[in-house]
């Protein structure tokens, strides 16, 4: 695919992670020093419900497998343990990939990996969020259910609002609401707006142009039995 719209190119930001029969995704992301980490939710590393997370941890060892896109359309099955890095109060975790497409280079030259990091001038700031609106649309890219497509190894991709607005913390935790199709397997997923071509910004109307932010990840879901 010539992935050149940024709703595109974000089918090659995401992974499907796998490990004792558990599933998630992850996203790549590009730090500050260059390094590339995977980023996913703490309950995935720990194996554990929201509940029971061990905050007393600071890292896990565990074998995790993704499939990763090569320039050539194929794609490459890496499977290693890697050591999760796990947030002191929060469900997040992320481990370094830069190790691993290291070590495992060897193995698909003479191709290469093919993928497209998330970095910080994606994240908005207090005024760009302050120039959204209570409803925004927004787009999860993840694989709910371990549901993905196997052929081409890309995510599926789910539309929703904001349901809290996303310039306000809500019960003044730094975390919002949006109203998204999200079931197990989704965990993970990075929340976006994406506006290509015409979008709309409070107090200015209709603009022409393009607005991305990465809102935040999927971390949790409302469970009804009935």
């Amino acid at each position: 695919m010539n992935a050149t719209m940024m709703t595109e190119k974000m089918m090659y930001s995401t992974l499907r992670l796998e490990s004792n029969g558990f599933t998630a995704t992850g996203f790549i992301y590009k730090t500050s020093n260059g390094n590339f980490v995977v980023i996913s939710n703490r309950h995935f590393a720990e194996k554990k419900d929201l509940d029971k997370l061990d905050y007393s941890l600071t890292s896990i060892n565990d074998c995790i497998e993704f499939n990763i896109h090569l320039n050539d359309g194929s794609n490459y099955l890496l499977k290693d343990v890697v050591t999760w890095h796990l947030h002191s109060s929060t469900d997040l975790s992320f481990f370094q990939l830069n190790p691993l497409l290291n070590k495992h280079s060897k193995n698909i030259v003479p191709k290469n990996y093919e993928f497209i990091a998330l970095d910080s001038s994606l994240i908005p700031t207090q005024k760009d969020l302050d120039n959204l609106t209570a409803i925004e649309n927004v787009l999860m890219y993840g694989y709910p259910n371990g549901q993905f497509d196997v052929v081409n190894n890309y995510p599926l991709i789910r539309s929703g609002i904001t349901s809290s607005h996303p310039s306000v913390d809500y019960n003044g935790e730094k975390k919002g609401l949006v109203d998204i199709p999200c079931i197990p397997g989704s965990s993970g997923s990075p929340i976006m707006i994406i506006n290509e071509g015409i979008y709309f910004q409070k107090g200015k109307g209709n603009i022409s142009g393009s607005r991305i932010y990465f809102l935040g990840i999927e971390h949790a879901s409302p469970m009804r039995f009935l």
